[in-house]
């Protein structure tokens, strides 16, 4: 409407280049935001799966001496009590040195169900829905 009039112009041409700097502003600062909060997720990812591999570890030590601290607590730690609990006359097994093989053998029963308790804690997920980590999808007749 005024071309003629020289510091109206200059006053759009300064809001235009503040209202340019303003979105170049916002704009790597948003940029600069979504990078951060990917980055914030992939150590997420990462720490994530740390903990699932540590949880993992406890869970196979927890199914090892699982069976050895039942049975240990359940008999005892005390190899006259584990005799006198299957009703054996202490005496006899005194004579024949047998009480030297109970607590022996109660921990080898033990070594054995912790490891077939650890072989079930390690094994694959078997969902019929899915192979190797992949869904499959069935078709419906």
């Amino acid at each position: 409407m005024c071309p003629d009039y020289r510091d109206i112009i200059d006053v759009r041409d300064r809001a235009y280049v503040i209202e340019r700097t303003a979105d170049l502003l916002f704009s790597g600062t948003k940029n600069s935001l979504d990078f951060i909060v990917a980055k914030r997720a992939e150590e997420q990812v990462h720490a994530s799966h740390r903990m699932a591999a540590a949880a993992h570890r406890l869970n196979i030590l927890a199914a090892f001496f699982f069976p050895i601290i039942t049975l240990t607590t359940i008999f005892g730690v005390d190899v006259a009590t584990m005799v006198l609990i299957f009703g054996i006359d202490p005496e006899i097994v005194a004579a024949k040195r047998t009480v030297s093989l109970v607590f022996p053998g109660v921990i080898l029963c033990s070594y054995v169900a912790g490891g077939i308790l650890t072989s079930f804690v390690n094994r694959p997920s078997s969902r019929p829905h899915e192979r190797g980590g992949r869904k499959t999808t069935q078709k419906v007749p």
